[in-house]
């Protein structure tokens, strides 16, 4: 409800409470009026009512004025609307002015910190002044240098396929202690260690083993190129060798038969050493 029609009804109930209030001082039981607007709203309809004359209950209300139209040219009257401005009494009259500091004069560092000397413009060698730590600051860039970062470890792509297809036990393990049930790569036969040790460094085949057989009575070196869990990986492996290792002749040889082999090296030569 808008305050203009909230005015019309506390009219409307002033009214009803005036006309009963003057009737009453004559006959307050049967000459109480209850008034409100009429149909075209320009007039007051009054009936003699004690229940409405105690307890109005309008069924028209006047109506509403028309608003004014506003005129958008005009300039807003903020006056108008919410007075005149008030200054604040705690306030200068005029504003004040704030001294700026001469930089002339000499510079008192504040209590606690340490003037930052700085770099010599004559000396390039000289290293900037590092900035003060303050809580919240931003830290400086990290310093650009030629060195190149670390390589990255080798992902999985990039090992060769017959070393990923390996088997590998945590710590350095013998043949003689490995599950007898898998399979090895083997390729050569040589006559000497010193033999299958030039071939390891002349082709940079770090990390392979070799291994003392016997063999219909003789005593030969050859080169492990793997151990694989199953007959398949083996397989595989042999199939995507790198040169030089495709050149040669490779044995998928049961681990069973290798170990046999080496025993018998063993005994023959009377020494696990070699």
């Amino acid at each position: 409800m808008s305050i203009r029609r909230f005015v019309a009804v506390l009219a409307i109930l002033a009214l009803s409470a005036g006309c009963s209030g003057r009737n009453n001082t004559t006959n307050p039981e049967n000459e109480q009026w209850f008034c409100q607007s009429n149909e075209l709203g320009d007039g007051w309809e009054c009936v003699q009512d004690a229940n409405l004359a105690q307890v109005p209950v309008p069924t028209r209300m006047p109506p509403e004025p028309e608003p004014e139209p506003v005129n958008l040219d005009d300039p807003l009257d903020l006056d108008a609307l919410t007075g005149p401005l008030q200054r604040n009494p705690n306030l200068p009259a005029e504003p004040m002015a704030v001294p700026l500091p001469d930089a002339s004069a000499p510079q008192t560092p504040a209590p606690g910190s340490q003037p930052t000397p700085a770099a010599s413009a004559s000396d390039p060698d000289s290293p900037p002044a590092a900035p003060d730590s303050q809580p919240g600051s931003v830290p400086p860039p990290p310093e650009m240098t030629d060195r190149a970062a670390p390589p990255a470890a080798p992902s999985s792509s990039q090992v060769p396929k017959h070393i990923a297809l390996a088997y590998v036990t945590p710590e350095p393990t013998p043949i003689l202690q490995l599950p007898a049930d898998y399979y090895a790569l083997q390729m050569l036969a040589m006559n000497s260690t010193e033999e299958i040790e030039t071939y390891i460094n002349d082709n940079d085949l770090k990390g392979m083993a070799g291994a003392r057989i016997e063999d219909e009575g003789q005593i030969y070196y050859v080169l492990i190129v793997g151990i694989y869990e199953t007959f398949a990986r083996a397989q595989e492996a042999s199939e995507a060798l790198p040169p030089p290792l495709n050149d040669v002749e490779v044995w998928i040889r049961p681990l069973d038969s290798l170990q046999q082999a080496i025993i018998r090296a063993d005994d023959l030569s009377g020494s696990t050493r070699y």
